[in-house]
Formats: structure tokens, C-alpha cells, sequence
């Protein structure tokens, strides 16, 4: 009797070519099964279908797969076999995504409703005494922090100029500013101190800006350890307008030894430190297990 799994041996001299099916014609390829054993195959599959009662559901592959025998075409893929397929693709076009997202750079999309969340969103009163401060603010840390808290103690509203990456680029240098414009004013918004933000504010504070936002002073940080040298008072500094209407001050930094520049220069020094740790102790791990032995080294279990 024999199972179907274990297939079936035919010599040509058992072959009865009288009842075999009329076969469909050869494909261009040339690739198809000769029509005397297609026919005798079909005729096998019909007995084994009988003979094990195997349902329709199950003969229908087989069949269509007989069939493409008979013109070289690839057969029809099966209902398990199309999913995997589907699954296989799905898999590998999530992958391309995820390489594609690692590699894409972040880009921050600002809008007014972002903004306004990390604002105050607070208009100067009629008696407010409005206090004018700008800078890069790149990398904010808490020297930016006590400078605009002390800023504001000069007066009740706090207005905070931001330069653009360009302005900074040119005037601390090609590798910065290090966080971005949209980057820098949501955490100087963030600030409790600060009340409201100019988005790309000039360097120059001039007397149209003063007289736009009604300006009562106009304050600059100053004692800061990169200022070493005595600062020389000049004309093209950005605040001489400020200074011929006498609402020019300047703030004694808290925090003196603090400016992106150490910061940069902390994350280089501990950066290098790491590498070098860990240099020293692969090092290590390699003299030790090259000085092993099997003589001296206990077995493992």
C-alpha cells in the first residue's frame, strides 16, 4: 500500500500511454514535461486522490502544480508560501527604514504652537520696565541661567535676543554655534526668566530696536574667564547706540569659568580619557589570557 510521502518508482514498461491526458502545449522555453509522462503523472495524482480521500483543498496545489509542468511556467505559489513571502518583504523594507532613519539627520520642525508651550507668553504692561539681552546661548547651562535671572532683576520684563547660526558662526567660529537657532530658543524660552524671545536678532543693537520694543536697558554679560584681556570700549562692539542714551549695564558673571568653550573642551578631555581607559584595559585583558597555559589554568566546567 505505501504512503504518499514516500513516492512512487515507474519503469517505462508499466507505462499505459492509452489514457493519458491530452497534455497542454510546449511553452516557448521548451522547459515543459514530454506529454506521455505528464499524463501519466495525472493519472497517478487522480488514483492517490481516491485512493487516501485527500480534499480538495489539498489536491488543488498539486494539481496547479502538475499543470505548470506541462508548459515549463514556474508554479503558482501557495497560500503559506505568498505570506512568507509577503512577510519577507515587509521585514526587509521595515529594516531599510530603520537604516535610512539612523542615518537621516534630525531635523526639528518649529511652530508657533511649540513655541508658545515653552514660553510664557507674557506682554509687557504699561509699567513694566523692559530689559534687553542678546547672545548665542549655545549649549545653555547655568551661567546663561544666573546672567538672565540677574538681567531681569534690572528690571520686570525681559526681552532676549538670539542670534542666528550664521552671526555666531562668524564671530566665535567655523565649528559653531553647536545646537541649532530653532534648538537655542526653546530652551532659552524654557528659562523662568526669560519673558519674550527675538528670533535671530542683529548683533548691533540699534535705535530702531530700542524704540520698537520700548527698551528701558540694555544689559551685557562681562567678568567671564575668556575676557581676561581688558575689554577696549569701541564703536562697531554692537552697544554704542545703547551707551549714548545711557541705559548701557553690564553683569558680573556668576560663573566666570564657565562658556561653551569649557564645555567643548570637557566632552574632548573625557572623551579621550574613556578611549585611553579603555585601551589600557584591553591591554590588559590580552596579557592575561595570552599568559595562560592549559598547565596553569583551571578547568572549566
Amino acid at each position: 500500500q505505501g504512503f504518499p510521502s514516500e513516492g512512487v518508482r515507474v519503469s517505462a514498461s508499466d507505462v499505459d500511454f492509452s489514457n493519458s491526458l491530452d497534455p497542454p502545449p510546449l511553452s516557448a522555453a521548451g522547459a515543459a514535461m514530454p506529454p506521455a509522462a505528464l499524463g501519466h503523472a495525472c493519472m497517478l495524482f487522480r488514483e492517490l486522490v481516491a485512493r487516501y480521500n485527500i480534499s480538495a483543498a489539498d489536491a488543488q496545489p498539486l494539481q496547479q502544480a502538475l499543470a505548470s509542468l506541462g508548459t515549463g511556467a514556474r508554479p503558482p505559489q501557495t497560500v503559506d508560501q505568498s505570506l512568507t513571502a509577503s512577510k519577507s518583504k515587509a521585514a526587509t523594507a521595515e529594516a531599510e527604514e530603520a537604516r535610512l532613519r539612523t542615518r537621516v539627520p534630525v531635523q526639528l520642525l518649529t511652530s508657533t504652537r511649540r513655541i508658545t508651550e515653552f514660553s510664557s507668553a507674557r506682554q509687557p504692561a504699561e509699567g513694566d520696565r523692559i530689559v534687553y539681552v542678546s547672545g548665542s546661548f549655545d549649549m545653555f547651562h547655568v551661567g546663561h541661567a544666573q546672567f538672565l535671572k540677574d538681567a531681569r532683576d534690572l528690571g520686570t520684563f525681559l526681552f532676549v535676543g538670539i542670534h542666528d547660526d550664521l552671526a555666531v558662526s562668524a564671530s566665535k567660529g567655523a565649528n559653531y554655534p553647536v545646537m541649532t537657532l530653532n534648538e537655542r530658543v526653546l530652551n532659552v524660552c524654557a528659562c523662568k526668566w526669560v519673558d519674550e524671545v527675538i528670533i535671530g536678532a542683529p548683533r548691533c543693537v540699534t535705535a530702531d530696536l530700542i524704540k520698537t520694543w520700548n527698551i528701558h536697558i540694555v544689559a551685557r554679560g562681562c567678568a567671564h574667564q575668556r575676557d581676561a584681556a581688558p575689554r577696549v570700549v569701541a564703536s562697531d562692539d554692537g552697544y554704542e547706540v545703547a551707551r549714548s542714551q545711557g541705559i548701557y549695564r553690564e553683569v558680573p558673571s556668576q560663573w566666570p569659568e564657565l562658556c561653551h568653550d569649557t564645555i567643548v573642551q570637557r566632552i574632548i578631555s573625557d572623551r579621550e580619557a574613556y578611549l585611553k581607559r579603555n585601551l589600557e584595559r584591553a591591554a590588559k585583558e590580552d596579557q592575561y589570557y595570552s599568559g595562560k597555559s592549559q598547565h596553569n589554568s583551571p578547568l572549566e566546567v
